[in-house]
């Protein structure tokens, strides 16, 4: 199998504008990307699939429950690595406060235009294909 990893866009709407929810990675040495703007993301682990990965990785990174039968797969990222990397999305019909694990400093929601230049290439590949608009 293929597959590397997975994750979870969160998506809200308010005032019309969607907005979406990102983390910002701690720095250190050895952090992969250390400093940057991502979705809660993650290892699947061995006998899971990947959205089952992304829902754990989710909860594990914000504390947050996301319920597997309402994500849906948004894309399978193989544009850096040997491996596939499965990008969910889960339209949350609220806004919610994440608590951060310690691979996080700082939660935001942006809209498309407030997206910090400095994310994860999952991240950029969303917004420079027009997933994320």
């Amino acid at each position: 199998m293929r597959i590397a990893g997975a994750g979870i866009l969160v998506s809200y709407t308010q005032h019309g504008d969607d907005h979406y929810l990102l983390c910002k990675r701690q720095e250190g040495k050895g952090v992969v990307y250390a400093g940057m703007w991502s979705i809660p993301s993650g290892a699947v682990e061995e006998g899971e699939s990947p959205k089952e990965g992304a829902v754990r990785e989710f909860f594990e990174e914000t504390q947050i429950v996301i319920p597997l039968d309402k994500i849906e797969l948004l894309e399978i990222d193989d544009s850096k690595y040997e491996k596939d990397f499965y990008i969910y999305h889960y339209h949350s019909d609220k806004y919610f406060e994440p608590t951060l694990d310690f691979e996080h400093t700082d939660w935001g929601w942006f809209t498309h235009r407030e997206i910090p230049e400095n994310t994860t290439p999952q991240i950029k590949h969303l917004t420079r294909y027009g997933t994320l608009t």
